[in-house]
């Protein structure tokens, strides 16, 4: 890899697809742990290397000055850090952050490629993963912890953003330990 960051004008398709698909494969390794993932995620990296040396150089990255855009995602994800649970939705951080849910989402959308809602999803399901892997809470405690009204909407969440129950990603877990 580079010493220094370089900002990468990739102005062939093919190389870009090139890219996508060996991170998508990256992801893909890193989600499902088969066999030699980690050896494969290795290989992975390398290939990227490759690639990225025979780009042609593109010069350093532009000195960055935050715009008002990226200041509201950043509060934003600092909030959805800090305040993750069932209880607080996106029109409460939106709230807090004094803007409108649709602007917050659309900002968000603008700057991340994602929802501000899908964001705070994602946060959401990091800590349960975390919780249901790293500790021995019933699901009903972590559904709790999490902020949700029961075990039953807090095992729907999962499965449904997961297409696993809880009890399957903590029993799959174990297998990889």
């Amino acid at each position: 890899m580079p010493d220094q960051p370089l900002h990468l004008r990739i102005s062939e398709a093919r190389d870009q697809a090139r890219l996508n698909t060996l991170f998508e494969a990256m992801n893909q390794e890193q989600s499902g742990h088969p066999a030699l993932w980690r050896r494969a995620l290795q290989s992975y990296s390398e290939l990227i290397s490759i690639l990225l040396r025979r780009l042609p150089p593109s010069g350093p990255l532009p000195p960055e000055r935050p715009t008002a855009a990226r200041r509201l995602v950043q509060s934003y994800c600092r909030r959805v850090s800090e305040y993750f649970d069932a209880r607080t939705t996106m029109a409460d951080h939106a709230a807090a952050l004094n803007v409108t849910p649709t602007h917050l989402t659309r900002v968000c959308k603008s700057e991340t490629g994602k929802t501000a809602a899908a964001l705070l999803t994602e946060r959401q399901l990091y800590a349960a993963r975390h919780l249901l892997i790293s500790t021995e809470f019933s699901i009903r405690d972590i559904s709790e912890r999490i902020g949700f009204g029961s075990p039953a909407y807090f095992t729907r969440f999962i499965t449904q953003h997961t297409g696993k129950t809880p009890s399957s990603l903590r029993k799959a877990s174990r297998k990889l330990a």
